[in-house]
């Protein structure tokens, strides 16, 4: 296995595997991702994964234990249209969101407990 250390890199780094380090990765630019499920945070039991399925964005859950190779869950508690901007918040029955909502105009809906919209 090839290692670089302290090693600067001038234009683009095409890279056919996986990347793995353990310090801190940092540039004063994008980084794009081209994938679907484009970044994952995984820590502990849980991981929360980015997904832009070019209709919506969600900040989607992994299942206990699976914070690093589990696929999503079932749970949405938080999306928005990429077309139209519509930010959709999902409770569970046994939670109450509490929110202050101010200025909301008529061409913004906020929606919160199944889909039962606030105006």
């Amino acid at each position: 296995m090839a290692q670089l250390k302290s090693t600067t890199i001038s234009g683009s780094l095409s890279v056919s595997t996986s990347i793995t380090g353990s310090g801190i990765i940092k540039g004063n630019n994008e980084i794009i991702s081209t994938y679907a499920n484009g970044f994952r945070l995984a820590y502990g039991s849980y991981g929360v994964i980015l997904r832009n399925d070019n209709s919506n964005f969600y900040f989607l859950l992994t299942n206990s234990g699976s914070a690093l190779s589990g696929t999503w869950n079932s749970l949405r508690p938080f999306y928005f249209s990429l077309s139209t901007g519509k930010c959709t918040v999902n409770t569970t029955s046994d939670k109450r969101l509490k929110t202050n909502i101010q200025d909301l105009n008529e061409k913004n809906t906020v929606y919160i407990l199944k889909n039962t919209p606030i105006k």
